[in-house]
């Protein structure tokens, strides 16, 4: 059974991210060496992980640090911020958007989707206002 691009594309987050069984890697290739817009898929999360991975720069080095150590001092640091801890942020807090660059790359992807579920959105639309007049008169002539 030949499996579909919805499976797929489901399973695409883990293959980009290197988690993905070697069983279920086979079969992600043979159908991403037939399909185009699957292809083009890995393309779009493979520049988004770009664009939301911190650089190398940012990322604090840890050298000749005992492992245990480091896990004691972040396990102090966990239990110093919860005595600590702020307010959770409200979601559309400034903190917590993506950066423009995720934004633009997330509205180019979509953009074509968007204008064609637009464009059958408002017929949708227009045809459910008729629908209520009509439901509008009936009401007003049995009433």
């Amino acid at each position: 059974m030949e499996t579909t691009c919805e499976e797929i594309q489901m399973s695409l987050p883990w293959l980009i991210n290197g988690s993905l069984k070697a069983t279920e890697r086979v079969s992600v290739y043979a159908h991403l060496s037939r399909c185009a817009v699957c292809r083009e898929e890995v393309s779009f999360l493979v520049s988004l992980q770009e664009a939301i991975a911190p650089k190398a720069e940012e990322q604090p080095a840890v050298t000749g640090m005992d492992t245990q150590l480091l896990f004691q001092a972040i396990l102090e640091k966990i239990d110093q911020d919860q005595e600590e801890r702020e307010p959770i942020q409200p979601v559309h807090s400034p903190r917590n958007e993506p950066s423009p660059d995720v934004l633009a790359l997330i509205q180019e992807r979509y953009r074509d989707e968007w204008d064609g579920f637009r464009n059958r959105l408002e017929p949708a639309m227009e045809d459910l206002r008729a629908f209520a007049r009509i439901v509008r008169s009936l009401t007003r002539l049995a009433g």
